[in-house]
């Protein structure tokens, strides 16, 4: 689990929850926050993550994976950051990787390279160099994301 202060008044808890996540509507998800979570909360924590799991907001829940990218081949569409591949989210990577695909998407198809976007051949050439050109910075990212989260998730330790 992390733990971030959001405002003043809030704070954010990202719990991962190996395996299948279990169910928000049966209330499973509350009783694993319950019996796992809450006992490993600081004592100063308990009580506000008890009232937090009583409150009548739903629990927002994300899943998470990793998905590697795949070259652009579809005319007329450009995925950049985590829409077009996936990482840990305990990094917050995928922004960064979005800021330098914006940066890369820019100069590969700014107006001196590519004059014109009805030359389609000419912009999948530019999105297949897209393609390798990021590999360098989200791989370092990815893997940064990847090792993380496994330190984070680490069985066993006391």
């Amino acid at each position: 689990m992390l733990l971030y202060q959001i405002s003043q008044h809030d704070t954010r808890i990202l719990v991962d929850v190996p395996g299948k996540l279990p169910s928000v509507g049966t209330g499973q998800l509350h009783t694993y926050l319950r019996k796992t979570v809450l006992p490993d909360l600081p004592v100063s924590l308990q009580q506000p993550f008890e009232t937090a799991l009583a409150s009548p907001e739903r629990l927002k829940t994300m899943p998470n994976s990793f998905l590697p990218p795949s070259t652009n081949r579809t005319e007329g569409i450009i995925l950049l950051g985590d829409a077009m591949n996936m990482r840990h989210p305990l990094t917050g990577g995928g922004m960064t990787v979005a800021f330098n695909d914006v940066v890369l998407i820019s100069r590969l198809l700014a107006p001196q390279v590519v004059p014109s976007f009805q030359d389609t051949r000419l912009v999948m050439e530019q999105m297949k160099t897209f393609h390798w050109r990021r590999k360098s910075l989200s791989s370092v990212i990815n893997i940064l994301a990847q090792a993380l989260y496994s330190l984070f998730a680490a069985n066993g330790i006391s």
